[in-house]
């Protein structure tokens, strides 16, 4: 009977130090994520006192690197961020792409699967497009998605690299992405490292084989940029350097913007200072917000100190 009570008082004891063990790591776990969920808010907070947008999803194209690197460069990188997912889109391929309507018809499928957050960049035939809002967490790679920003490349890599445009467009976002945050060239994940249903982004595509290009491309991260004022009230900002292509926003007298010194069109010719169009990189102080960036002619403009 002694021993049938004292077994009983020593299971009694095992499991009430069970229970008190579950109740300080249920504690401990419950702290460090309210710790957690204020230090985010804290960083949001400052973030909006430093007029930053967290409007989601939010859809930018880049027309060239140097236009997103700029864009970059007036953003404060949020904290969470440590690492760049690597994807392929599969679908829409190279040849499908479409510029906006590609990228609008991606952004439905996810919001019929009820997601509230995407990849954050497509990398495109036509440059760089973003989708989910660089500041705020994504939704692409799992748990990856709470310390890193998802590249999709569009295309499927199963059976090829990249090839150009492409090719440069990605191993040059990011770097800029690295150095926007002062991350190393080894920060870099791929989507099927915590997907092992997957080959995303492509079996092609392994992570040394882009430790390698990016050790092989020329790192150009210095964007040298002018300022310019408008002189003339509803002056036409064109999607390229001439009349033909579509008229993208509009700026009026007495705006100023900053123009990369050197910009080449799609055909690599030279549209700054040797030509009759400035390209509009980046509005400083305009009237309106100039939401698609592109080429305003000279004779509307003038360059300032």
């Amino acid at each position: 009977m002694v021993q049938i009570i004292t077994d009983f008082m020593e299971e009694k004891e095992r499991r009430e130090y069970e229970a008190k063990v579950a109740a300080e790591l249920a504690a401990k776990k419950a702290a460090e994520e309210a710790a957690l969920e204020a230090k985010k808010r804290e960083e949001e907070l400052e973030r909006a006192k430093q007029g930053q947008d967290f409007t989601n999803p939010k859809l930018l194209h880049f027309r060239t690197v140097d236009d997103f690197a700029v864009y970059l460069s007036s953003l404060l990188p949020p904290s969470w961020f440590r690492k760049v997912a690597i994807h392929h889109t599969v679908v829409p391929t190279v040849a499908q792409w479409r510029g906006l309507p590609s990228l609008q018809a991606v952004l439905r499928y996810y919001q019929r699967l009820g997601w509230k957050s995407y990849p954050h960049l497509f990398v495109a035939p036509d440059g760089i497009w973003q989708m989910n809002n660089l500041l705020l967490r994504g939704t692409h790679a799992n748990i990856a998605n709470g310390f890193s920003i998802g590249i999709e490349v569009v295309g499927n890599y199963d059976n090829t690299t990249w090839a150009e445009p492409i090719y440069t467009y990605t191993l040059e976002t990011i770097l800029h992405l690295h150095k926007w945050r002062g991350l190393d060239s080894t920060d870099i994940v791929l989507h099927r490292d915590y997907n092992k249903t997957k080959s995303c982004p492509g079996k092609k595509i392994t992570y040394d084989w882009i430790q390698q290009q990016l050790q092989e491309i020329k790192e150009d991260v210095v964007v040298a940029l002018d300022k310019y004022r408008v002189k003339l009230d509803k002056s036409r900002i064109r999607q390229g350097p001439a009349l033909a292509y579509p008229v993208a926003g509009m700026l009026y007298a007495g705006d100023i913007f900053l123009s990369a010194a050197v910009k080449r069109d799609e055909a690599g010719a030279v549209v700054n200072g040797k030509s009759e169009w400035v390209h509009v990189t980046k509005a400083i102080a305009t009237q309106n917000q100039v939401s698609d960036l592109g080429f305003v002619h000279s004779s509307l403009v003038e360059k300032i100190d």
